[in-house]
């Protein structure tokens, strides 16, 4: 109604400048005052109720012309009510649509979907079912490194799920602003800033593309789903595609940024082809505000990117390329320990780095984790680094005086060491596995075989199990690449003149013994990938310990020759030719008169014996001629 009169009522409506109240806000006087009445207790009541009642005033007057032509404007644009029976025609083909037949369509499409939500729900979870089993059909066939199908599915599930409930809530809450924010009223405008990307970004940063691919497909599907229309299915495929072909490998944190603005670039020609389509014009104005729209949807996208990226790593346990470039940070402190306190070690671990990278690359295995993962395999040598032969620089080894067993037991010590020292900097699980996996349950056959010597001589049996490496075998096939790119670097670095035929050979024994051993039993390692490993490791020595052109004046047997001709005579390395060139000088007259070149090497038990003020040529004074 509207009241001609109105009086202490905050925050009503107005219409032409009247104030308008609802009939059901309104009571009439008499009822005012009864409630009064009972609001207050009996002793009140009977002393002051009948004094308050009179206080209470008419506040609100009808008028009655205002209230008519409000409830005409109301109402004007209604059409009457007619009821239809069961397969009575509506419209025909061909009929005008007039006001009363669009009301009946309206009305039996808001019946259709209003009196049947049970069946339409049914219908979505039938699909949502359907896809999802596809889902974890093609997550059973799909290799990723460390995580089991199980886990594939579920991360690329909850994606989907988070990815729908941020399509729903992003057309409701278009639909809802549209028409609150200026000139550009048209809900489709704002629906093209939903970041229909997020969930396949995500799952190709983390996983691979073809899992991603198939999550960017049953999102796009499941969006023409919600929508009940094929524009926003073409929208969210085409950005779903640009997500995961457009993005290349996580290996820098402006990759993110770079993937939302190319999605961005996309949204935007998708946003014109479809008004295209449908035949519409490209007026400036709402033109902009669209391709504006797509633009922030690419934005929007990279954001729930970057804050789910992190979340999912630690759910997961999920190892990306970024973190491992970090992890493979000279400075970080563990890799600066082992560069100083154990340099050979630190050596011998950068050129099994280069092998193994190599050899995943050949078989598409995870090249960056081998590279960084052989950075670390042999920190627990930081333990004690004087045990092991390459950091020793000639020094005596303590391997010498202990027994076999001894020396095998600290030797594998150092496997347990480095899971200790990996868990305490934190490293990821995927690199702590690699320190135990990459010596596996292989023997140490040098002090196997020299406990074996000791044995037989005294008539006594040697435990095999002493002389082996605790394991596991190798899980994965990274690992196993670790393991044969460890070994094969020691052996041939043992080699003094390794050719490449001695360097072929020597790898194929090493990994022939590996698989004979078993070694690879636990690992899903074909036949194929491992002559491809193999190859790679012996070309790769091959290049790393090449044959030289030998410097003039400086071929081995020239120098071979020479240092055998050499004595070392107090200090000095001399030839013997020059040490017995001529008698020792009697005096220093003598020593003027000897041929140049001519070394004199006296007794420094002999008496000088010349003129005042000189003396004979000592041993410390004789010098190498030019």
């Amino acid at each position: 109604i509207v009241p001609a009169q109105v009086e202490l009522v905050e925050g009503i409506e107005r219409l032409e400048g009247h104030p308008r109240v609802r009939a059901s806000e309104v009571i009439p006087l008499a009822e005012a005052r009864r409630a009064l009445q009972r609001s207050l207790s009996e002793a009140d009541a009977s002393r002051y109720g009948a004094w308050l009642a009179e206080l209470v005033r008419v506040n609100c007057v009808l008028a009655e012309d205002l209230t008519v032509r409000w409830r005409q404007r109301a109402t004007e644009h209604l059409v009457a009510t007619t009821r239809y029976a069961p397969r009575q025609l509506i419209a025909a083909r061909g009929e005008v649509v007039t006001p009363h037949i669009q009301a009946a369509l309206e009305a039996l499409r808001r019946q259709a979907t209003d009196t049947r939500p049970g069946r339409r729900a049914l219908g979505l979870w039938a699909i949502a079912l359907v896809l999802y089993y596809a889902l974890w059909r093609f997550a059973a066939r799909t290799r990723v490194y460390y995580l089991t199908p199980f886990k594939i599915f579920l991360l690329a599930a909850l994606s989907i799920f988070a990815q729908l409930f941020i399509v729903r809530a992003g057309m409701a809450i278009s639909s809802g602003v549209a028409y609150r924010l200026g000139a550009f009223d048209s809900p489709e405008g704002y629906q093209f800033a939903i970041p229909y990307a997020a969930a396949a970004l995500v799952v190709a940063l983390l996983l691979e593309s073809r899992i991603a691919l198939m999550v960017g497909m049953l999102v796009s599907l499941l969006t023409g789903v919600l929508a009940r229309d094929l524009s926003p299915l073409l929208y969210a495929l085409v950005g779903n595609i640009v997500a995961v072909y457009g993005v290349g490998r996580y290996q820098r944190r402006d990759t993110i940024t770079r993937a939302g603005a190319i999605i961005g670039i996309a949204n935007i020609g998708t946003t014109l082809v479809i008004l295209l389509s449908r035949g519409e014009s490209l007026v400036f104005g709402p033109a902009l505000w669209n391709a504006f729209c797509g633009l922030l949807g690419g934005m929007l996208t990279a954001a729930l990117a970057a804050f789910a990226l992190p979340i999912n790593e630690s759910l997961f346990g999920i190892v990306t390329d970024v973190k491992l470039l970090e992890l493979s940070n000279v400075e970080l402190p563990l890799l600066k320990r082992l560069a100083i306190e154990a340099p050979g070690t630190y050596h011998h671990s950068l050129i099994v780095a280069t092998l193994a990278e190599e050899a995943a690359t050949a078989i598409g295995a995870h090249a960056l984790l081998v590279r960084v993962g052989s950075y670390y395999h042999d920190v627990g040598k930081l333990v004690d680094p004087s045990l092991y032969i390459e950091n020793q620089a000639g020094g005596s080894n303590p391997h010498d005086r202990w027994p076999p067993e001894e020396s095998a037991r600290r030797i594998i010590q150092h496997v347990v060491e480095g899971v200790r020292l990996a868990e305490e900097h934190r490293l990821p699980r995927q690199i702590v596995d690699l320190i135990p996996q990459h010596h596996g349950t292989r023997r140490l056959h040098y002090f196997y075989a020299k406990a074996l010597e000791q044995a037989r001589q005294k008539g006594t049996s040697v435990d095999e199990r002493c002389f082996r490496y605790p394991g596991p075998k190798p899980q994965t096939i990274e690992a196993a690449i670790v393991m044969m790119c460890d070994s094969s670097e020691a052996a041939v670095r043992s080699l003094r003149h390794p050719t490449p035929e001695k360097i072929r050979l020597l790898v194929r024994r090493i990994i022939e013994d590996m698989v004979t051993d078993g070694q690879f039993d636990e690992c899903h390692l074909r036949m194929r990938d491992l002559t491809r490993i193999r190859e790679t490791i012996i070309q790769t020595l091959q290049t790393v310990y090449h044959t030289r052109v030998p410097y003039p004046g400086f071929r081995e047997e020239e120098l071979v020759a020479v240092e055998a001709n050499y004595e070392t005579v107090s200090g000095f390395d001399l030839p013997r030719e020059m040490v017995s060139a001529a008698p020792p000088a009697e005096s220093a007259a003598e020593c003027a008169a000897l041929p140049e070149g001519s070394v004199v090497v006296g007794s420094a038990e002999e008496p000088a014996r010349g003129q005042e003020g000189e003396s004979s040529a000592h041993p410390s004074s004789a010098s190498r001629s030019p």
